[in-house]
């Protein structure tokens, strides 16, 4: 959920070494390809920026080192395109999983009319999709309980800047569909259910923790952490949807489950197979 860098640090000693293989076209420094396709998906994260300063900073080597992205801050990737094929003869076809990454950093959002453009962008792909689950992913989360940063002072109480970014509206995820949004840039696990939509943090794959600095979480807060650092695993299937947080010990924190109820029927005036979709989410 971005930020696949920190600090001095390259792409490829915090990526490369360990997913290489997974990279497709292949970096420079691993000139051999081990794989057919790009299996290797990073959303954009303040840190993925490059230079000298803040106002000098740019995503070229981070364009440059991840090529399968064409050069596109936001994009789509669709899994499991067979997931669901509705009549021999029929064009219609429901992908399994469709995945949209914003750009969530202010240098993007706040040059020109790329912020009005990616919510468009956004709308008319997920309006248009025909993906049995849809799932949002972007650095700065747009909920999360208060907390303290080492470097920053508390977020989102205290105004600091360089830390207290909620930059996408999620109300524009309304009427979409979108049954899960992920996000990471501060560093704990936490899940709310908002808009009847999971909102998922998952910012602790590395580096320091985050302490909540809160009594009491809100009512939408489900489960809070940032004890010790995992990763998340997403599991799906045409009525299925499963998220799940596990730290590196292999205990499983948090998870959550999304159900679909697919009835099949044949429509006597096109004489071919269509699908209704109910979503529970529970």
């Amino acid at each position: 959920m971005g930020d696949v860098r920190y600090g001095k640090h390259t792409f490829d000693e915090t990526v490369g070494q360990y997913y290489g293989s997974y990279l497709f076209p292949p970096v420079a420094e691993d000139p051999e390809p081990q794989c057919s396709y790009n299996m290797f998906w990073p959303c954009i994260g303040n840190h993925d920026y490059t230079g000298k300063s803040r106002q000098a900073s740019t995503l070229d080597a981070f364009f440059e080192y991840f090529k399968a992205l064409e050069g596109q801050p936001f994009y789509d990737l669709l899994l499991g395109c067979d997931g669901m094929k509705i009549g021999e003869d029929s064009p219609d076809s429901y992908p399994l999983l469709h995945f949209f990454a914003l750009c969530s950093d202010p240098r993007f959002l706040e040059a020109g009319t790329n912020s009005l453009e990616q919510a468009q962008w956004l709308t008319k792909k997920a309006q248009e999709s025909r993906a049995l689950w849809k799932v949002v992913v972007y650095h700065q989360p747009s909920y999360s309980s208060q907390m303290i940063s080492p470097a920053a002072g508390k977020w989102p109480a205290q105004e600091k800047p360089r830390n207290c970014e909620r930059t996408i509206d999620p109300h524009i995820f309304s009427g979409l569909g979108i049954n899960a949004v992920l996000s990471g840039h501060m560093h704990v696990y936490e899940r709310q259910e908002r808009q009847g939509i999971p909102f998922i943090i998952n910012g602790i794959g590395g580096d320091s923790f985050y302490k909540f600095d809160d009594a009491h979480p809100c009512p939408e807060s489900r489960c809070r952490y940032a004890e010790e650092h995992g990763a998340m695993f997403i599991k799906c299937d045409p009525t299925r949807l499963s998220l799940a947080f596990f730290n590196t010990s292999g205990a499983c924190v948090d998870s959550v489950d999304l159900s679909k109820e697919i009835q099949l029927y044949r429509a006597s005036s096109l004489h071919n197979l269509q699908a209704l979709l109910y979503a529970r989410y529970f």
